[in-house]
């Protein structure tokens, strides 16, 4: 085998390094109280691209550690909630997006139990970004043709967006309470039955205005489809973080996998590997020990997430969402063979001494030989589901079907010439 020369490129990286070493090796420890109650959750979706639409599988998984001892929470894969997406477009956004909804509202849920901390798998940034997603482009093209010629289009939405976020604030307050997983599930896959519902009302008053101004049905519809699957999402990580602040409840994000590269702007040397790949390397013998990106260091990436210019969702939706836009970026060490992880949460809602709380929980709470909090890992692997599963459930709902949902669901053509 050909021998991998070093490359002028891995010449730099090792030079970053060493220029990064003496502002990051200095950590603080991880030696605080662990929390006596916390919930841990995660969710996963699966896809079966069809001939006219998305068949999607969601899982939504959650368990709880109480005074030491495991609460079983959400199944994940063991019941999956299946749901259409149609118009057949952003297939991954859209079902990432309405999973990500579905544990917002776990989150909810145990916030509402009373516990102490709840923690997500994932990137609070990535949260405040919801509202800057793919959809965005058919958002701005409805808002700048109507504005351009004068017509609001908040205006022309008001009486449907105060009917939509009444059935979202309905699933909340049946579901957020909801003890039973079942039930819980039942009540989500109810309102899911009704997301077109919602769309269609949305589109109804601006397809004629649409068409008047040029617009096509399919931006339209586009348009329709994407801020109500947004509102729902942002309006649920509004109410959880209300909740949260009102309890007095720390939500963190953590993050297993992250490509972040926070330090190369904050240490002004060029972004070549990740932080988390920097931060290895600079730690590889190192344990318990954390290190808090601070909002006032000169990065922009760490500045607040300002509130979508264009209407994405309701006004009072994004009013709620984007409340809490100051987010905090800590990266943290568990075990010397364990992985550098990412954990990161809205900075009003997290102060430094439960920080230093939520740290000890999760070090507590891990595995010895991999570093890794267990609960994180449980939750992981409940919720993870196969593609086959989507491909044979899509299969098996094309089969059983007819008329017009037969040929939405049809195999594409690919999959039929195999």
């Amino acid at each position: 085998m050909h021998k991998l020369d070093k490359s002028r490129l891995i010449w730099e990286i090792e030079e970053i390094v060493s220029r990064a070493k003496s502002e990051l090796e200095e950590t603080d420890e991880i030696r605080g109280r662990p929390l006596s109650s916390s919930w841990f959750i995660d969710g996963s979706y699966a896809l079966s691209e069809r001939q006219g639409s998305f068949v999607s599988l969601l899982s939504l998984a959650s368990v709880g550690v109480v005074s030491r001892r495991l609460v079983d929470g959400m199944p994940g894969a063991r019941h999956p909630l299946p749901h259409i997406l149609i118009p057949k477009f952003l297939g991954e956004t859209r079902a990432s997006l309405i999973m990500g909804s579905l544990e917002l509202l776990e989150g909810i849920r145990a916030v509402r139990r009373g516990v102490e901390l709840v923690v997500f798998d994932g990137s609070y940034l990535a949260s405040l970004l919801a509202g800057y997603g793919s959809s965005y482009d058919a958002v701005t093209q409805v808002h700048s043709a109507l504005r351009a010629r004068g017509v609001p289009l908040q205006t022309v939405l008001k009486g449907v967006e105060d009917e939509v976020n009444r059935a979202i604030d309905g699933l909340i307050e049946e579901a957020g309470k909801e003890e039973d997983a079942a039930r819980f599930l039942k009540a989500v896959a109810r309102f899911l039955a009704t997301i077109y519902d919602h769309a269609e009302s949305l589109y109804e008053p601006l397809s004629e205005l649409g068409v008047e101004e040029g617009l096509s049905k399919q931006i339209l519809i586009d348009f329709s489809v994407a801020y109500t699957e947004v509102n729902f999402y942002l309006r649920l990580l509004g109410e959880l973080l209300s909740q949260a602040k009102e309890s007095g409840i720390a939500p963190i994000w953590v993050a297993k996998e992250t490509t972040s590269r926070f330090l190369s702007e904050v240490l002004g040397v060029r972004g070549w590997i990740s932080d988390a790949v920097l931060l290895s390397i600079i730690w590889h013998a190192k344990e318990r020990s954390y290190l808090v990106l601070r909002e006032d260091v000169k990065a922009r990436s760490l500045k607040p997430i300002s509130p979508p210019r264009d209407p994405v969702a309701s006004p009072d939706t994004i009013k709620r969402a984007y409340r809490f836009n100051r987010f905090t970026v800590v990266y943290f060490k568990i075990s010397r063979a364990g992985p550098v992880l990412q954990a990161s949460f809205p900075s009003e809602l997290v102060p430094r001494d439960r920080l230093e709380d939520a740290m000890a929980t999760l070090s507590e709470l891990a595995d010895e030989r991999s570093g890794y909090p267990r609960p994180l890992a449980v939750v992981h692997h409940k919720a993870v589901l196969s593609r086959e599963l989507a491909e044979a459930f899509a299969t098996r709902l094309w089969r059983d079907s007819s008329g017009a949902l037969k040929s939405i669901l049809s195999p594409i053509g690919r999959e039929i010439a195999l």
